[in-house]
């Protein structure tokens, strides 16, 4: 497991010259004026993180996301899963097809009406994908008939409509999940908010190690379940999508692409 950061500092961090004598490589993106962007990708176990690390301010825009080994993910009985691939927007506003959504922090919607496409997607090799806000799992219809006949549970098929014909789309489907999961996440540094309109609770989008759930948290015989707590930033909350080992192995070993997954941990 290794933590990564993609960390961006402006002229006024006036950080170059350390980065310069530190020898640490950077891109630089010339900005109008005499201005300019530093980005660094780097994980928390390069020596030159000790250098980094001190540099970032409340302000700094720091990107952080964990990868995990093959064999981390292959030995957990559970895993987050996240679409890694977009076929681009709906057609119109996303958020037309769900209901009983809070307008302040996106908490509570649930998919209720059809999804138009504009043409037939493009899915370039991938297995898997979703729209370009990350919150739908879209599978392409080979690999769900798959599924289907490997017994994966715990998921429907929805047909995606082009909208200029009105008729689905014959090579991918939206993968709706039908189980909510007990509440049960163990949260270690995530951060937590209270909505004042809704009265409900989201945290940010968990980026640091594994996904820790407390024990009795999923149903063991569903292979596709959603966590109950809810996750994301601005308005755009949502449940997070966990998977079984069986889907994840199916996966692996197919080398389907188009998808991530962060390893769970049971409390």
């Amino acid at each position: 497991m290794e933590i990564w950061h993609r960390v961006s500092f402006s002229k006024k961090d006036n950080v170059k010259e350390c980065l310069d004598a530190n020898s640490i490589s950077y891109k630089e993106a010339l900005l109008p004026g005499d201005s300019y962007m530093l980005t660094i990708e780097i994980k928390e176990t390069d020596a030159d993180w000790s250098i980094i690390k001190p540099l970032i301010k409340l302000n700094t825009f720091d990107f952080v996301w964990t990868e995990f080994t093959i064999d981390e993910i292959k030995n957990a009985m559970w895993s987050l899963v996240r679409p890694s691939f977009s076929i681009g927007s709906p057609v119109g506003n996303p958020w037309d097809s769900v209901e009983n959504r809070c307008d302040s922090c996106g908490v509570g919607w649930k998919q209720t009406h059809p999804i138009y496409l504009k043409k037939e997607p493009n899915m370039k090799g991938n297995a898997f994908a979703s729209f370009h806000g990350g919150f739908e799992l879209l599978g392409a219809s080979n690999i769900i008939q798959i599924l289907k006949e490997e017994k994966v549970n715990g998921f429907q098929e929805i047909d995606l409509l082009i909208k200029s014909s009105n008729l689905s789309s014959p090579s991918v489907k939206f993968i709706s999940v039908l189980k909510v999961a007990n509440p049960g996440y163990v949260n270690i540094n995530t951060k937590q908010h209270l909505c004042p309109i809704c009265n409900n609770t989201w945290f940010d989008f968990h980026k640091l190690g594994n996904f820790r759930i407390g024990k009795n948290t999923f149903e063991k015989t569903l292979d596709f379940q959603l966590t109950n707590e809810w996750f994301g930033s601005g308005r755009a909350a949502r449940r997070e999508i966990i998977c079984s080992s069986k889907f994840v192995n199916l996966a692996l070993e197919n080398k389907w692409k188009g998808l991530q997954f962060i390893p769970v941990i049971v409390d």
